[in-house]
């Protein structure tokens, strides 16, 4: 991590040994060993103005799971399972800021490696985060490397492996 440049957005991160919270610029070289100590701090989605998918989306979705789960060839190690969910959704910049406003999406598929999910909208981001509500309204935030992102329809399928919880 380094001090942001003039200008340049900062990220709140997190410690994963002693929960020390911290502002920063993630430095790119050597990304991923540093996030095996650090985490970004979770987002506040704000749901505010987030608009609700229509309910023929969610029938579309879940008629397009029992079809078939996957079209491509199999590249996750953990096992697809066919799961609509809603989900809330903010695409990330390389700092993992958030660069636009949350929207909505329904998971088509989930494994412990990833996930694909169906929404109005593309990502154009190399990341975005994932907010998943259990049924108890507890909340868990990843983020997902953006290693598809798709037109079906009038709708986008956007997956790719997850690549880090967000810290608490």
């Amino acid at each position: 991590m380094r001090t942001p440049k003039f200008g340049e957005r900062t990220t709140e991160w997190v410690c994963t040994a002693c929960g020390t919270h911290r502002e920063g610029v993630l430095a790119k070289v050597a990304i991923l060993e540093r996030l095996q100590h650090i985490r970004p701090a979770r987002i506040d989605f704000d749901r505010e103005n987030v608009v609700l998918l229509p309910e023929a989306i969610a029938d579309f979705v879940t008629r397009m799971s029992c079809e078939k789960s996957y079209w491509g060839s199999e590249r996750r190690v953990g096992e697809r399972h066919n799961t609509t969910v809603p989900v809330a959704v903010i695409p990330l910049g390389d700092a993992f800021q958030p660069t636009e406003d949350p929207f909505m999406g329904i998971t088509r598929d989930i494994s412990t490696t990833g996930v694909a999910l169906i929404a109005t909208r593309a990502v154009r981001s190399r990341f975005f985060a994932v907010e998943f509500t259990s049924r108890f309204q507890e909340t868990t935030q990843m983020v997902v490397r953006a290693v598809r992102c798709r037109p079906i329809r009038h709708l986008y399928e956007i997956a790719g492996p997850f690549f880090s919880k967000m810290q608490e």
